[in-house]
């Protein structure tokens, strides 16, 4: 495997809209999956979002008591 061509900072902050943006991708593609199937017959793909999406979600879980959606 070829070297990265950047190193990337340990932790790396999104805005609140990043994160939203994130997670409704993440839905999205969940979404499709379930609506066909055979795009992921191993299952590798769904694996590998509903890895991304519980990551994403257990770093901003403190902070949706503080969430208002009301916009």
């Amino acid at each position: 495997m070829p070297d990265p061509l950047h190193e990337l900072p340990a932790p790396i902050e999104l805005t609140r809209e990043e994160y939203r943006v994130q997670h409704a991708a993440l839905e999205a593609v969940l979404d499709v999956l379930d609506r066909f199937p055979h795009t992921d017959g191993a299952g590798t793909v769904r694996v590998q979002v509903e890895a991304a999406l519980q990551g994403l979600l257990r770093k901003i879980w403190p902070f949706l008591d503080e969430v208002d959606d009301s916009e």
